[in-house]
């Protein structure tokens, strides 16, 4: 079997997976995460249970496209110009739903296979650093593997990931906000945005 046919199938699983409202581990640009169809709430409420998760932290969720991110969220294209040589990349954007007060962190990561399954499933993947929270991250895939024994349906392994999760940044209002730093300095994204 080739490398394409290998990835299809993958992807394939992947998403027959996630359309069963199951969990699987794959890597970002960053560390490893937990992910879920974000049409699934059972599936949701998995992770929640598998990290013990506090239910008040809303999951972050994962586009593969501009135009599937604009679709769901208002954001200034203007911005969103000045953002793109961090974005797809290690920079999470909180931004205001479309039609709604709500807000969502959004990301797009540098993976083709996550950004296929994406595609393939066509909605937006809810994800989550794969750790327990408030336990540090690991950038081992075995430890992970150990910690979500029995708990994840499917483990995708990539390239070396780090322990360093995405920088947080608030678009909601005029002035850009800090709420995590992380892989991206913020003072290299403030730059950017003036």
């Amino acid at each position: 079997m080739n490398k394409e046919d290998y990835n299809n199938k993958i992807i394939d699983d992947a998403v027959e997976i996630l359309n069963d409202d199951g969990v699987i581990i794959v890597p970002t640009d960053t560390v490893y995460g937990l992910a879920v169809s974000s049409k699934s709430e059972t599936a949701i409420n998995k992770i929640y249970s598998i990290k013990n998760r506090n239910f008040d932290k809303r999951l972050p969720i994962v586009v593969d496209t501009y135009e599937r991110l604009m679709n769901i969220c208002e954001i200034n294209k203007d911005a969103l110009k000045k953002l793109q040589p961090f974005y797809p990349g290690k920079v999470t954007i909180v931004l205001k739903r479309k039609n709604s007060e709500e807000t969502v962190a959004v990301r797009m990561i540098n993976n083709e296979i996550i950004n296929k399954i994406i595609e393939k499933l066509d909605c937006p993947l809810c994800l989550t650093s794969a750790n327990v929270s408030n336990k540090e991250t690991s950038d081992d895939i075995m430890e992970i593997i150990d910690e979500f024994d029995g708990m994840a349906d499917m483990v995708i392994m990539g390239n070396k990931t780090s322990k360093v999760c995405s920088t947080i940044i608030d678009l909601t209002k005029d002035d850009v906000k800090l709420l995590r730093e992380g892989a991206v300095p913020f003072e290299i994204i403030k730059e950017a945005l003036k």
